[in-house]
């Protein structure tokens, strides 16, 4: 992971306290990515219950902004449906798209 100081973010419109809250989505969207990777190793067909997917909406919900603002609109920025409950492999995907826009991100925070 790379550490982005308030300065460096800042330098593309981010206040410290965005950052501090882009830096604690970031963390938590790393854990959720992990055991939905795990879960994904062990049964990639199975749906994602009704709590997880409400807990990984709601990360998404508040990355939104964070990305959209800067130019990267993403497909499922409205969240997954409860009602079609996904599979934990279609779940892993929309993660992983989001953890490389947050890549994206910082690496914009660094160009000249």
């Amino acid at each position: 992971m790379i550490s982005v100081g308030p300065e460096k973010l800042g330098g593309i419109g981010m206040k410290k306290e965005d950052v501090v809250r882009f830096e604690s989505l970031e963390a938590q969207l790393k854990g959720v990515y992990q055991e939905m990777q795990s879960l994904t190793r062990k049964s990639p067909s199975d749906a994602v219950n009704k709590f997880k997917l409400e807990l990984i909406n709601n990360i998404l919900m508040d990355l939104n902004p964070f990305l959209t603002n800067l130019g990267y609109p993403l497909k499922y920025s409205q969240g997954f449906k409860d009602d079609l409950l996904p599979f934990n492999s279609d779940v892993l995907l929309v993660l992983s798209q989001y953890l490389s826009q947050m890549e994206n991100l910082r690496a914009r925070a660094f160009s000249p």
